[in-house]
């Protein structure tokens, strides 16, 4: 008994400390467990909290724009595949026509007229490209130039070939996309059109210097800016930058606003209204109402 006793003692060495060991590890793993615990309520307030972030629509967004690339990117290989089917029937059909064009004098003169007419296209394309880029240049600074003056934030406004507008934020050493508000759609919106209006009147303007007389001057007139809702969306800190630039953008701008979002925007726009007009629904229709007013506001 006394040599099992002796066995059972030097088999157990060292379990106490593992089974300390042991305690401190689960100690220390209750530990996290509750940090993580409380990371994870933090999120799921804030998540339910915030009215602009909508976990489900984004994944329903995200899983839609990974089928329409996987579409456009079939897509783009079938119109590859046909550009060069097309590249080889243009090379055919133009040995056709040299062929033929050497066939005699007239067709000698003919193939000058096409040689003419291709340098005139390359000619004209070329210039196109050029005022193109510069025109698209000069839109993009306008737009951002207005839309800083608007909001104070670190994005900016980016106009792919297609003139689609987007907003983008510099993040380390690349520029990238970045997800919007509805109030700040409002914004990228507006200082886009109000880009384009400040791109126009300066071609105007040019049109005029190098015009033809009074008869062009006369021919180009200013016409008035009709804005339904310009405000939509908007907080009433941008409702106000807003405000402050409206009445620089034409000679006469007709604004169509709610009551409240009116009262927001009193302050940059009362010393400029000439008259105003209510419109009022009748007997609360939702498909007649009755215009009031024509009152001179200054």
């Amino acid at each position: 008994f006394k040599e099992s006793c002796v066995r059972i003692k030097n088999e157990a060495g060292g379990f106490a400390k593992l089974i300390e060991d042991d305690y401190k590890n689960y100690r220390n793993s209750m530990s996290i467990l509750a940090d993580k615990q409380a990371d994870r309520k933090t999120v799921i307030e804030i998540i339910s909290k915030s009215r602009d972030i909508d976990i489900k629509k984004l994944e329903v967004d995200y899983l839609e724009n990974t089928r329409k690339i996987d579409e456009k990117d079939k897509k783009r290989i079938e119109l590859s595949a046909q550009k060069i089917i097309c590249n080889s029937n243009i090379d055919t059909i133009q040995k056709k026509i040299d062929s033929l064009i050497v066939t005699s004098e007239k067709n000698d003169r003919i193939k000058r007229y096409i040689q003419y007419s291709n340098e005139l296209f390359e000619w004209f394309d070329r210039i196109y490209q050029n005022n193109e880029k510069a025109v698209k240049e000069s839109i993009l600074d306008s737009v951002n130039t207005i839309f800083k003056k608007i909001y104070h934030g670190k994005r900016s406004v980016i106009i792919n070939d297609n003139y689609q507008i987007a907003l983008s934020a510099q993040v380390g050493d690349t520029q990238r996309l970045t997800d919007e508000s509805k109030g700040l759609e409002t914004v990228k919106n507006f200082s886009f059109i109000i880009g384009l209006i400040d791109i126009a009147r300066k071609q105007i303007q040019n049109t005029e210097e190098i015009g033809p007389g009074e008869n062009l001057k006369m021919s180009i007139e200013p016409y008035p800016l009709i804005m339904d809702a310009p405000f939509s969306n908007a907080d009433e800190k941008h409702i106000e930058s807003i405000s402050r630039i409206i009445p620089k953008i034409a000679e006469q701008v007709i604004l169509i606003v709610m009551n409240k979002d009116w009262e927001f925007s009193r302050k940059a726009l009362e010393e400029k209204v000439g008259e105003y007009y209510i419109i009022e629904k009748v007997n609360n229709s939702e498909t007649y109402s009755v215009i009031k007013g024509g009152n001179k506001y200054v």
